[in-house]
């Protein structure tokens, strides 16, 4: 839960509400008590499916790896920025990806400005651009994975 409820919020914001989940977790390498491996198959609300894999139990460390594939495109980003972009319009025309930063520093800015709405919602007693209902949508998913995980059943979300 702890290094993957960002991703999983990201993918949902990205791909919409995950519909179900089917997964197992389990501490595979390291003599923890909660897991070091999870592995969910999931299924949003619009249809497609999905996958999400969160380990601390891989050498070398790893950073996050999103990829989206479609009929129309994949696309690939990591922690340190866009890894692949090939995408067609409707047309079968190529869309051509307008940031070229792929350092990362786009996705670490992202980070910094969501945290400065935060404070600034607080001091300005506001609603701040992701709140608590939408931010709870991850935790969501997390719980129906560990459930999954437990009784060996597809858990419905919705």
């Amino acid at each position: 839960m702890n290094q993957g409820v960002h991703g999983i919020d990201l993918l949902q914001w990205m791909m919409g509400d995950i519909a179900s989940t089917f997964a197992y977790t389990a501490p595979l390498v390291h003599n923890v008590p909660v897991e070091d491996t999870a592995v969910a198959v999931i299924k949003y609300e619009s249809g497609a499916f999905g996958v999400i894999e969160g380990a601390i139990s891989v050498y070398p460390d790893q950073e996050s790896r999103f990829e989206l594939h479609g009929s129309r495109g994949t696309i690939i980003f990591t922690d340190s920025g866009i890894k692949q972009w090939d995408v067609v319009d409707d047309q079968g025309n190529r869309v051509e990806y307008l940031n070229r930063d792929t350092s990362g520093t786009a996705f670490a800015q992202a980070h910094r400005t969501l945290i400065a709405d935060l404070i600034d919602a607080i001091r300005n007693d506001r609603e701040p651009l992701i709140n608590g209902e939408e931010a709870r949508k991850a935790v969501r998913v997390i719980r129906a994975i560990y459930e999954s995980s437990q009784s060996g059943k597809e858990i419905v979300l919705s």
